[in-house]
């Protein structure tokens, strides 16, 4: 899993360049999990409801396979079960049992 914080990013557009960039080089090196961090500090909330509308158009556009949002996490959940499946490194992940809705993971 390859991890990625972009809290550091000046602007959303500096974000989402971050990101894409991140998510190819995830590819390059054969890795099949990207996890997102976004800072929650001003304007938080306006960009991670960017990352993941970026992140769903790339789904549909099929450059990215699946995400999993962080507040959305739960163990009854089939997405939630089959990414801790696919990738066991997610159970001792501490964002992942914390439900920590600043956090993204991508399949890629």
């Amino acid at each position: 899993m390859k991890t990625v914080d972009l809290s550091s990013s000046i602007n959303t557009r500096s974000m989402l360049i971050d990101a894409e960039y991140s998510i190819a080089c995830a590819k390059a090196e054969g890795i099949g999990l990207v996890k997102f961090i976004n800072g929650d500090g001003r304007g938080g909330v306006a960009r991670r409801r960017a990352l993941r509308s970026h992140l769903r158009n790339s789904i549909r556009r099929g450059s990215v396979k699946q995400m999993l949002e962080g507040d959305k996490i739960s163990a009854e959940d089939r997405l939630t079960r089959f990414f801790c499946n696919f990738h066991p490194e997610l159970h001792n992940d501490p964002d992942v049992e914390s439900k920590n809705p600043n956090v993204t993971f991508v399949r890629v």
